[in-house]
């Protein structure tokens, strides 16, 4: 059977666009405020082209009812039939750049000049992939919510990110024109290759690199050696025939970048630049929450399997099951206040890969619902493991020694 993303997709859009999310209040200590674009468009089906007079929003139509604009959109036959993809982008690899060489949706920090998020994202959008979302073939489909961003396993903000959701309505995908400072390459991925089980992955990152900048070098050592690394549910991205990446005439000199992108921002590229990329973190949890708008039965796996996705966990067995063990009930208990399970048909499978579950989709993301009081007992599980540790030592020490002094005795 032919799977079609383009209903579930058009109720999710529609969702945002009639209940919009309220705005998440700035926490005290942090100013800083961020946002993205996430840029939806439809890939022609052969057997069902666009006509020469396809659907082209006008400004005024659009920024009057874009509800309007996007229902007239999702009623063309061609987009019935067509393929829906989303833009990412992979950052460039930069010395200091916390985002170094992350996938992700085109985005940035809030500049005064700009008209609240919405215009962040717009600015953004055109700065790093030249692609202009005021230019009359952009629809702005709503808000996806607020959410904010932390390090230090959730205990320091950094900043709260706003993701607005645009639909580009030509069938001919734009010229893009990326900024070789920001950007290494970007990629139109299908929802049927985001939504694959087959594209499941893992990301392993050092979790000291997790940590606030207050904890010292040797800190930072020791629990590198004791801890390993931790593990993240990711997604698999595949280059294809509408990827782009920065031509090699725009690589720039390190005195150039360091104009554009402060002290030490050296534009890098991989040995294969064309190599598969990892969606994880902060841009999975934003597509997640777009997926959570889909109707119940037709949640796809990406969604209906978001806790796989979202709980970190680690590479030492100890630590891995000690951690498995202490979240286990706030795991449990989320998944019954989030997810709701159709107990008749939650073993079948619907045309968009999903197993029947509808979702609640808490303020601030399902990603911040679920990691909610996560990492707290994720430290408790990491200092049980180390006491363990201890003590297995302590015994089979005690132990030789005394097997050690029964033998000189003996």
């Amino acid at each position: 059977m032919t799977t079609s993303f383009i209903p579930p997709l058009r109720h999710a859009i529609k969702n945002l666009l009639t209940d919009p999310a309220k705005p998440l209040e700035q926490p005290k200590g942090c100013s800083r405020r961020a946002a993205v674009a996430v840029v939806i468009r439809v890939q022609p089906n052969s057997s069902s082209p666009p006509p020469v007079n396809y659907f082209t929003p006008s400004r005024t139509d659009s920024a009057q009812s874009p509800l309007r604009a996007v229902e007239q959109f999702f009623e063309q036959d061609w987009v019935k039939a067509g393929e829906p993809e989303v833009l990412f982008i992979k950052r460039a690899a930069r010395k200091g750049d916390r985002w170094n060489g992350h996938v992700a949706f085109p985005g940035g920090r809030f500049d005064e000049g700009d008209e609240w998020s919405r215009g962040t994202a717009v600015r953004e959008c055109v700065e790093e992939v030249g692609l202009d979302l005021e230019a009359g073939e952009a629809i702005w489909a709503g808000e996806i919510g607020d959410r904010l961003i932390s390090t230090a396993w959730g205990k320091v903000p950094l900043m709260v990110l706003a993701a607005h959701v645009f639909i580009y309505t030509s069938p001919t995908p734009p010229a893009l024109k990326l900024q070789a400072t920001e950007v290494a390459s970007a990629h139109w991925i299908p929802i049927s290759e985001l939504t694959d089980p087959i594209n499941k992955d893992n990301l392993y990152c050092d979790v000291a690199e997790r940590l606030h900048s207050r904890w010292g070098d040797a800190m930072r050592y020791l629990i590198r050696l004791v801890v390993g690394k931790m593990c993240f549910g990711a997604v698999r991205l595949h280059w294809n025939d509408r990827s782009i990446e920065s031509p090699l005439e725009s690589k720039l000199s390190e005195e150039e970048i360091d104009g554009e992108a402060g002290e030490g921002a050296v534009v890098t590229l991989g040995s294969d630049p064309r190599a598969d990329m990892l969606l994880w973190g902060i841009t999975l949890g934003i597509l997640i929450d777009l997926f959570t708008g889909f109707p119940a039965g037709e949640v796809p796996y990406l969604a209906s399997h978001a806790p796989e996705f979202i709980y970190p966990n680690f590479t030492p067995w100890d630590i891995k099951m000690a951690v498995s063990a202490i979240t286990w009930d706030l795991r449990t208990r989320n998944r019954k206040k989030f997810f709701i399970e159709d107990k008749q048909a939650v073993s079948s499978k619907t045309s968009t890969g999903s197993s029947a579950v509808g979702i609640r989709r808490p303020e601030g993301g399902l990603m911040r619902g679920l990691l909610d009081g996560y990492f707290i007992r994720v430290k408790w599980g990491i200092w049980g493991a180390i006491l363990a540790r201890v003590g297995v030592f302590g015994v089979t020490t005690w132990w030789a020694f005394g097997r050690k002094v029964t033998n000189r005795i003996g």
